[in-house]
Order: C-alpha cells, then structure tokens, then sequence
C-alpha cells in the first residue's frame, strides 16, 4: 500500500509542488539577506585590516621622548621656526645612540615596506571612497615626511646600523627615503662595499645609481668595487657611465693600470671611456703618465684631443710633452689646436717654451682655438709666468 504524499504546512498542496512554491516565494529574501552577509563580512575584515595597520605603526612609532612619539619630533625636525627645529634636535640628541638608530631604521623599514607594500597589494580592490581616505590616513604627507627626516637621520649613526639593513632601504618605493638610505651608506666606509658591490650587480637601474652615488662617496676605500664600475662601463648606459667614471676617478691611483690596459686595447670606446676617468682625476696621478704620452699620439682623433688636454697636468712634465703640445698647436686639426691651448694653461711654469707658440694661436682662424688661447695666457699671468696676452 502506497504512502500519501506528504502536503506543505504554508500553502496546504500535496507533493512536491508545496515546497516548490514555498522556495520560490523565499528565494529573493535568501538572496539579500546573503548579500548583506558577504557585505558586513567584507567591512568587518577591512576594519580588522586597518586597526591592525593602525597599530603596527603605532607600535612602530611609538619610541616617544619627553612624552611625545618619535613621528612628532622628526615632523619638527622640517619646521620652518627655527627654535622649534633646536628643540628637535636636543631632544634626538638625548637619546642614546644605539636606540635612537634602532628606532629610526624600524620607523624607516615597517611603515615603508610594511603598509606601502599592504596598501599596493589592496589598492585596486578598495571602493573609490576608502581608497582615498587610506590613502588620506595612511599615506599622508606627515608620515612621509617622518620617514624622509628618519632616512636622512641614519648618517648621523651610521657606526650603530648594520649595512645590509640599510642596503634592503634602496629598494624602497621612495626614492627620497632610498637616496638617504645610499648617503647614509656612503658614510659607513669600508664595510658598506659589500653591499654596495651587491646593489651594483642587480637589474634595478635606480638602485644601482644609488649604488655608484655611494662607492664615488666612499672613495678610495671602495676599490674592491673596481671590477663592478668596470663592468658598468662595458654596458654603455648613459647614466651610470658618468657616476662610474665619477665613482673611479676618485679611486685614483688604484685604477691606472686596468685604465692602462684598456689604452692599450684597439676598442676605441674604451679607450674613450679610460681618458674620461683620468680627466676626472684630481690631481693627475704620477702613474699615468705614460699612457697620456701613448694616447696623445692615438689613431683616433677625439682620444687624442683627450690626451692632449692632459698633457699640461703630466707630472713630472718633461721635453717629450712639451714636443707633443706643440706639435699640437700647430696642427691642421682645429679640435686639437683647442685642446692644446687649454692643456698649455695647466703647464705653469714648466712650459716657458710654449709661450711663443700659445701667442700665435691669438690670431688663430679659428674662434675657439683664439679664445681658449686667450683664456690659457691669462692663467699662465696670474700663475706668476711672464705670459701676459698682447
């Protein structure tokens, strides 16, 4: 004997077709009230997301001094009162170094890296509204500049911070907070090249600028990074070109042998590259001599105007390079008259012989070679030479 179908209690049908009814006439209710669940969800979880940011900075900056948070005295540091300023600096002062370096470096790491890179990662997916006022709270200019002042802050204890971490801050997506980061570098001396040799080898063009910005700092005491800037020179970028050459020239004399061998070489845009760098070198070193004396005489005519610039800070200045400027000087090749004449004005006293020739070139037809004749005179006069131009 078969069972009678069961009937809806709401609408009172038997079967199946009661409970069809009765989904159909709830099916818009469920429909919103889950829709207002997703949405009370999704504020709960982005009220949790920003508390929590909320509270990592404080906690960051919560270092506070005489009673008020770190942030607040390094705002002060930029303002345009100057007592206000003084007050800054005595309070930051008073901190031992130690902590005061710590605190500095986690302000700079957490609230940069930390809710630049949670802001990035939610930015897209935020309504209009709560981007802006994230953007209003989180990325304000107060906090921007708190972490810029505690950025430039670091050279002042560059012996109490450890150099891979203020490595890890030329990545950062401020590029004021990242050139800070790379001064600060520069000032830590021999122990920062490491780090620096690192940074120089990686695909990030801003970091490595920053990277030969800090080895030019460093100096002499960065000439474990001489095959690094080498090897910036081979790639023939535009920008880092000038700040390797900047960064070797100040390695002087180290780097005249590796320049010695490229003058030797046939590529003539390293031999280009190697006469930059001794230009730049301040005062010509001593071992660089012979090589200015072999390229003055180059198969290509713009190294050997280079060279023969040189020749007047050729130390010591002999017979030889008295023969080269002159024959300079008179050469068919305006370029090279020019630069003769400007090398004869570093000479000084020990070019008499040239003086002569140098007056010659006053009535030059050329205009430039005329002017820097004339230039070159005057200096050789003020340097105490018998060489008054007439």
């Amino acid at each position: 004997m078969s069972r009678p179908p069961r009937s809806c209690i709401v609408c009172g049908k038997s079967g199946s077709a009661g409970f069809v009814e009765v989904a159909e006439r709830m099916k818009p209710r469920w429909r919103w009230r889950w829709v207002a669940w997703a949405a009370g969800g999704l504020a709960l979880l982005l009220t949790g997301w920003v508390l929590f940011s909320q509270i990592q900075t404080a906690a960051v900056a919560g270092a506070k001094i005489e009673g008020r948070p770190l942030r607040a005295w390094l705002v002060d540091l930029n303002s345009g009162v100057p007592q206000v300023r003084e007050s800054a600096r005595e309070a930051l002062n008073r901190i031992p170094p130690q902590p005061r370096a710590e605190s500095l470096i986690r302000l700079v790491e957490r609230s940069g890296v930390g809710l630049d890179a949670a802001y990035e990662r939610h930015r897209t997916r935020l309504p209009r509204r709560l981007n802006s006022w994230l953007i209003r709270n989180f990325r304000s200019h107060e906090w921007v500049m708190a972490r810029r002042t505690a950025a430039a802050e670091l050279r002042r204890c560059t012996d109490e911070l450890a150099p891979e971490r203020v490595g890890r801050l030329l990545y950062d997506s401020d590029r004021v907070v990242a050139a800070h980061a790379g001064l600060a570098l520069g000032a830590m001396g021999p122990r920062a090249v490491p780090v620096l040799r690192e940074a120089l080898g990686g695909d990030n063009l801003q970091v490595r600028e920053l990277a030969c910005n800090s080895l030019a700092a460093l100096g002499k005491d960065a000439v474990a990074a001489m095959p690094e800037l080498l090897a910036v020179l081979e790639e023939n970028d535009p920008v880092l070109n000038r700040l390797a050459i900047m960064a070797l020239s100040r390695m002087a004399p180290h780097p005249v042998p590796a320049l010695g061998q490229w003058l030797a070489e046939g590529n003539v845009w390293r031999r280009r590259q190697a006469l930059e760098v001794l230009d730049q070198m301040q005062p010509l070193p001593l071992e660089a001599a012979p090589w200015v004396r072999r390229a003055a005489q180059d198969e290509d005519p713009e190294a050997r105007r280079m060279a023969t610039r040189l020749l007047g800070r050729v130390r010591p200045f002999g017979a030889e390079d008295e023969r080269l400027l002159r024959g300079a000087l008179n050469d068919e090749d305006p370029g090279l008259r020019i630069s003769a004449a400007i090398g004869i004005g570093f000479t000084g006293n020990r070019a008499v012989g040239l003086i002569p020739d140098l007056k010659q070139r006053l009535h030059d037809d050329h205009p430039q070679v005329r002017t820097n004749a004339q230039r070159s005179l005057t200096r050789l006069a003020g340097a105490g030479v018998a060489a008054s131009p007439r």
